[in-house]
């Protein structure tokens, strides 16, 4: 709205004007006086509407915030209605559990970690933590990923006569521990840090004299390969090369790490011998000293047992054998070999790989000697084989992992 100008000016009569002068000046003045108010009046009216528009607007704006104030409020109000109806609901997380979408579970009994099931299962050992396919996280976003900063939940863990021996924490949603050694004087010498799939070892050098700090030693171990078999691992992430993957299964196994295992073998009389990679490679790096770490068992028949890692061409385009041989499986580069421990007795073990020969692979496979990979390797997977040679049998497998050693 426009405000009307007062536009007008006067020339009033001066006590120094001739007595003609004055007399003019007061009759025009008078005269000038009666659209001067009404000038002024309109100005008035004009300042007053201004004001009630501007009262009106102020008014609007406060009614839209106080709207928008109890729409917030009222969406909070919903957000922890919701938050509540969920901490109600939820119960702690089981292993093997039946859950369905949208289930809401307890990480465990003190994290204060909360999971929505994101994929409906049951028999699933795997802790949501650790389970992206099957749970999402609920809550504030999580810590810093380095589980050497940063906040984490952590528990202190001691002896009998209170000595710090580590700890347990949860970082990211993921559990890891941390572990004290300590030496004669009971001085802390190593903390080894698991969390993640990678291991950190710091190991602490002392001055034999003076006991000292006189350096640390770190040593890292990030895991690159695991066959983490569950439910739905057989055969979507292997490869089998020779025999039948029907003849393998996954099943629940209270014994083993993960809650399950790969059992190779009906033992029903037929050929229960299969060759199998996993369908994920890892790229050599000559520098890099990789360990494989395996655990398997015979559960039934004569059949032998090959574990080890099966080699391709640096296009990928083909195997290699350990004996530098293009274009066949077998023989792969075994850590195991033609192994018949007796029925039932859980079998565990470690084996170095570092490095291409300049021909056939070669090495014992110790940490001071690991074995080399043939001169036209490029690439690596994990490879087992069971109930050999095309025999009937049983076979169990609880893991084979491969780790980078960093130093």
């Amino acid at each position: 709205m426009t405000i009307p100008q007062i536009d007008m000016v006067l020339d009033p009569p001066l006590p120094t004007d001739s007595p003609q002068v004055f007399d003019a000046k007061a009759n025009q003045f008078g005269v000038s006086m009666n659209p001067l108010i009404g000038k002024i009046n309109a100005t008035a009216a004009g300042m007053d509407g201004a004001a009630d528009g501007t009262a009106k607007s102020a008014a609007a704006a406060l009614a839209s915030a106080t709207q928008a104030s109890n729409a917030a409020q009222a969406s909070d109000a919903s957000a922890a209605q919701a938050a509540k109806a969920a901490n109600a609901n939820a119960k702690t997380w089981v292993s093997g559990g039946v859950y369905a979408v949208n289930d809401v579970v307890w990480a465990d009994a003190t994290s204060g970690l909360q999971f929505r099931c994101i994929l409906a299962h049951s028999g699933v050992s795997t802790p949501p933590a650790n389970d992206p396919t099957r749970w999402a996280r609920v809550g504030p976003s999580s810590p810093a990923p380095d589980p050497t900063s940063g906040p984490s939940i952590i528990t202190l863990q001691r002896d009998g006569a209170g000595a710090l021996t580590g700890t347990t924490f949860t970082q990211d949603g993921k559990n890891g521990t941390e572990t004290f050694t300590r030496d004669a004087q009971g001085r802390i010498s190593t903390n080894t840090v698991a969390w993640s799939g990678s291991t950190r070892t710091e190991t602490i050098m002392r001055d034999a004299t003076t006991g000292r700090i006189t350096s640390i030693k770190v040593l890292t171990i990030n895991e690159v390969l695991n066959s983490a078999f569950h439910l739905s691992a057989w055969p979507s992430e292997w490869k089998t090369e020779s025999g039948s993957a029907d003849v393998a299964t996954v099943i629940s196994e209270p014994a083993a790490v993960g809650g399950f295992v790969l059992r190779v073998g009906k033992n029903t009389g037929g050929n229960d011998c299969i060759f199998s990679r996993s369908t994920k490679l890892v790229k050599i790096n000559p520098a890099t000293l990789y360990r494989m770490r395996y655990r398997f068992r015979r559960v039934a028949g004569t059949g032998t047992v090959y574990i080890g890692l099966s080699c391709r061409n640096a296009d990928n385009t083909q195997y290699v054998t350990a004996n530098n041989d293009v274009s066949i499986f077998s023989p792969s580069h075994y850590a195991l070999a033609n192994s018949a421990p007796a029925l039932g007795t859980w079998q565990t073990g470690e084996f170095y790989f570092k490095g291409n020969s300049t021909g056939a692979a070669g090495g014992a496979g110790t940490q001071s000697d690991p074995k080399t990979f043939a001169a036209l390797a490029g690439y690596f997977a994990l490879m087992f084989a069971a109930n050999y040679n095309n025999l009937s049998g049983q076979a169990d497998f609880d893991y084979l992992i491969v780790e980078e050693i960093l130093s």
